[in-house]
């Protein structure tokens, strides 16, 4: 898996969304690409400081598919642009 295929499922990984062998995949790739890895500890970190902030006890919000699939492309596109 290459950086994009990676970063584009970076999230899903998190939370645990991905297959068995997607998430050997994006392992292998996080573990001899350090720009990759950084993003991937930004995300911990924010999911973390964002669950400091949540109440205790609030369920977590689940978007529809094409709702996550949308932020995910503009999330990407700015990152192009960066």
């Amino acid at each position: 898996m290459d950086c994009k295929g990676v970063r584009e499922n970076l999230l899903a990984y998190l939370d645990g969304e991905v297959s068995g062998e997607e998430r050997a995949a994006i392992e292998a790739h996080l573990a001899g690409c350090e720009d990759c890895a950084a993003e991937l500890e930004a995300l911990r970190a924010l999911q973390g400081d964002l669950w400091d902030v949540i109440p205790a006890g609030l369920e977590p919000l689940r978007l529809p598919g094409a709702a996550s699939a949308r932020i995910q492309a503009r999330l990407e596109r700015a990152r192009e642009r960066q």
